[in-house]
């Protein structure tokens, strides 16, 4: 099994930073994917919309001392977001095990860019952001 590293760019959004890879691993689907820079990928919208969302999901599901507890890092963030554009059953559920996510590049890591347009929104926060908030 061969292995893709990609790397998010700076500002990219979120949705079309997990469609585009999505759309790689489906066309490729024998490859394990890395992909890093997950902190800078951004999130458009209002920040207390975007906190008033994350938030009541965290206490729809969290209750102190039981679980299941939700991670707080732009990684499973992100992570969470293709769980939630993917069928997790069957087919769908190996794919989103070949998906690996990192924060940041390690040091001398090679990895290719995703080839993604980049648009600048005035109302757009990084993973890191929101992850920090929660």
């Amino acid at each position: 099994m061969s292995i893709k590293s990609y790397l998010i760019p700076a500002g990219a959004a979120a949705g079309r930073v997990i469609n585009t890879l999505l759309r790689q691993v489906k066309k490729y689907p024998a490859q394990k994917y890395y992909l890093y820079g997950a902190k800078t990928a951004t999130i458009s919208g209002s920040w207390e919309v975007i906190l008033r969302k994350y938030r009541s999901r965290l206490k729809k599901i969290n209750h102190w001392g039981q679980g299941p507890y939700r991670q707080k890092t732009a990684a499973r963030l992100l992570k969470r977001m293709i769980r939630g554009m993917l069928d997790y059953k069957g087919k769908q559920s190996e794919i989103y095990r070949k998906i690996i996510i990192d924060p940041e590049v390690p040091a001398g890591e090679d990895c290719k860019e995703l080839d993604l347009k980049v648009l600048k929104l005035h109302n757009s926060y990084t993973l890191e952001d929101i992850a920090r908030a929660l």
